[in-house]
């Protein structure tokens, strides 16, 4: 999978996050009213009393709709880090094996991989939707060659999901590997020097595995924030318009 610059994560990247900060104000801007919804909600569950049935959202479909696919992008965005952190712990103490544990977490990134590009199309069409909604006029030409940057960067991980998932059971050589080691070292091995070499060689094989795979998180990490900071740029008037749209339900709330 090519590797782009890394960026740094010392700071918060405001032009990344800037769409997640809109959603967040939109968001706070309701909960006032939910909030005292759901308190009722909880004291009728305790009392046994006959359940508050939650209230409709006042925003329109389209925002809703337009919310949950920004927040499904850097949902998407933040589990590579996850995958990161299995790939480099090992917390079964045994109940699972250590080839079982990395290729269970090996599948769980390449199919991240696809999901990610899902987020992309339904954030694209969600764009255009509330666009309209809005009145909101934007180039929807580039977005397009988002996927394709998408798809090319991605390449390897969404063919190894594909061969996977439509095929037969597949895994990275180096996978593969530990498990072999894992099965000629095993205590009833009959083939006492194939144990030994296979313990011998295990460690060395675990590490070079981890180092690949980590590496791969970061860089679909790295790859996912600069196409996201690429879309957010193209629909920059549409997500900014949510700011707008929190502020004009703040002040409709606002005392007269």
């Amino acid at each position: 999978m090519p590797k782009v610059k890394a960026l740094s994560v010392k700071k918060r990247d405001k032009e990344l996050f800037a769409p997640f900060d809109v959603v967040s104000e939109l968001i706070s801007s309701q909960i006032s009213t939910k909030r005292t919804n759901a308190d009722n909600r909880i004291i009728a569950d305790i009392l046994g009393e006959e359940s508050v049935t939650p209230q409709n959202s006042v925003l329109p479909k389209e925002t809703i709709d337009f919310i949950h696919s920004i927040m499904g992008l850097f949902g998407s965005y933040g589990r590579f880090d996850t995958h990161k952190k299995m790939f480099r712990a090992y917390p079964w103490n045994g109940k699972i094996s250590k080839s079982e544990h990395i290729e269970a977490t090996y599948q769980l990134f390449i199919h991240e991989c696809y999901i990610f590009e899902e987020r992309l199309k339904k954030f694209i069409d969600n764009t255009k939707l509330y666009a309209i909604s809005q009145n909101i006029v934007i180039d929807t030409r580039h977005l397009g060659v988002i996927l394709k940057i998408h798809k090319r960067v991605f390449k390897s991980a969404l063919a190894a999901r594909g061969i996977h998932v439509h095929n037969y059971e597949y895994k990275p050589r180096e996978i593969e590997r530990i498990g072999l080691l894992e099965l000629f070292a095993l205590p009833y091995a009959s083939n006492s020097e194939l144990k030994n070499i296979s313990r011998m060689l295990m460690p060395q094989a675990l590490k070079a595995a981890r180092k690949k795979w980590i590496a791969n998180c970061d860089a679909a990490k790295d790859s996912a924030e600069q196409i996201m900071k690429a879309l957010f740029a193209l629909t920059k008037p549409v997500w900014r318009n949510l700011k707008k749209e929190s502020n004009r339900r703040r002040n409709k709330k606002a005392p007269q």
